[in-house]
């Protein structure tokens, strides 16, 4: 053989090792190191999202499947992609406001108002959040605009009803939640706050019936199993109101008004410390919780762990600092542990907030010679 031959042969040898060297890096670089172990690697259940519509298809996604918390984070991930897609911004404020978090939903709603001003769900939506915070007249004022854009859109006629009887405007309520079950007889929300005014207005039959289709709509979100179970509270029903307890924690474990509701029942039977410990796991979930707070406060002082119970008094009434009964439980708290300086200042503050407060009258009484 040729010496030309033999240097042919000699390079396309070392061609060969180069590839084949390259190839090998190349996998062992990019595979997973499962892969690299001779093992299969587990496979995501649906891709990573890098664009705001992966992140706003995988919330849909979750939604639809009733995982609100991965739809809760998708839609967050979404707004911290691109804060200028108002649709984000409504559906983040409608899921926050089935975990009772009313004024972030409320700052969300009108961010994609701005963004948004003539799409009707935002302001029925915004409606809705204003009601539960108890800014009745705006709350009005936005359903009335969201059936100005869309005389179609149901659920805008269903939150206005809630508002009106929050505002005691009952019949105005009454024809605004029958309108809303003409346009939209299916659907879930629309149900409930029928079934709202309904209570509101004492036909507690109506309103059972009209709680219990929206559980049934949408039997794999909590929101709806527990309005039927607050029903059922109110009504003294507490096995029943229970049992929808225990499918809304069953369906979504982490939204905390299951937990306050249970809790709220607890500590209506008088069991403080089992109360306590259910408000305890609603705060864990949703620290910003006014009720929960000042249950979890009550529970403890009443149960008598004073030392417990000032931080939570502490906690409510920041919350909502219009509330003379906090003050007044955070005085008594203190005047427990003989904090005496510091429970007349919350004695004379609930005072100040409600002359007629008879706890705190009595506090004022009992400081004296102290």
């Amino acid at each position: 053989m040729s010496v030309s031959k033999q240097r042919g042969l000699v390079i396309l040898a070392a061609t060969l090792v180069t590839v084949i060297v390259l190839l090998v890096e190349r996998f062992w670089m990019l595979s997973p190191i499962e892969a690299r172990r001779g093992t299969v690697p587990t496979m995501p259940a649906l891709p990573t999202p890098n664009i705001v519509v992966d992140y706003v298809a995988l919330g849909d996604e979750h939604f639809r499947q009733g995982n609100l918390d991965d739809a809760i984070t998708r839609y967050r991930e979404a707004v911290q992609q691109n804060t200028r897609v108002p649709h984000v911004y409504a559906r983040l404020g409608r899921l926050l406001l089935w975990r009772g978090q009313a004024d972030e939903a409320a700052t969300l709603l009108e961010r994609a108002i701005d963004l948004d001003p003539s799409t009707a769900s935002n302001y029925a939506l915004l409606c809705m959040a204003y009601d539960w915070s108890q800014r009745y007249d705006e709350a009005i004022a936005r359903g009335l605009k969201a059936i100005d854009l869309d005389p179609s859109y149901a659920p805008a006629y269903g939150y206005l009803g809630e508002a009106y009887v929050d505002a005691g405007q009952v019949g105005e309520a009454k024809q605004m939640g029958q309108k809303a079950v003409a346009l939209g007889p299916d659907i879930a929300d629309v149900r409930r706050a029928y079934g709202y005014v309904l209570q509101s207005t004492g036909d507690y039959a109506g309103a059972e019936s009209e709680y219990r289709r929206a559980a049934e709509l949408q039997p794999n979100v909590a929101f709806f199993h527990i309005a039927l179970a607050r029903f059922y509270r109110t009504a003294k029903q507490e096995e029943m109101a229970m049992s929808e307890l225990q499918k809304a924690m069953a369906v979504e474990p982490s939204n905390p008004l299951s937990y306050q509701e249970m809790g709220l029942i607890l500590y209506g039977n008088k069991k403080y410390e089992e109360a306590a410990s259910q408000f305890e796991q609603a705060l864990a979930k949703d620290s910003q919780s006014e009720i929960a707070n000042r249950y979890l406060a009550w529970s403890y002082y009443l149960a008598g762990k004073y030392k417990l119970a000032e931080p939570y008094f502490e906690a409510a009434a920041k919350l909502d600092p219009e509330r003379a009964e906090t003050q007044a439980g955070l005085g008594w708290t203190l005047f427990n542990l003989q904090r005496y300086d510091e429970a007349r200042i919350a004695f004379e503050k609930a005072i100040a907030l409600d002359p007629d407060s008879q706890s705190a009258q009595e506090g004022l009484k009992a400081m004296q010679g102290h």
